[in-house]
């Protein structure tokens, strides 16, 4: 699992992506890595936010071939939800 430092670095040296965005319903927004692989959210899958937890981690509702998938994303890890 990268650390914050480590994705940062990362991240800026490839891209001029801010350190931290505003999320809100409704925004779309692109998966970055392949670690969903096996729910078919990889690289470049694009999702819709449905909702932000008190924590401000967006909860994003992916399409695949099997259907919605829903996960709760952070910098750090993404924890699937209702699978």
């Amino acid at each position: 699992m990268l650390q914050r430092e480590q994705t940062s670095k990362s991240f800026k040296s490839v891209t001029n992506l801010p350190e931290e965005v505003d999320t809100q319903v409704g925004a779309k927004v692109m998966f970055l890595d392949n670690s969903l692989i096996s729910l078919d959210i990889s690289n470049g899958s694009t999702g819709i936010v449905t909702d932000v937890m008190i924590t401000g981690q967006p909860k994003v509702a992916f399409p695949t071939v099997n259907g919605i998938e829903v996960a709760v994303l952070t910098l750090w890890y993404i924890e699937v939800v209702g699978h």
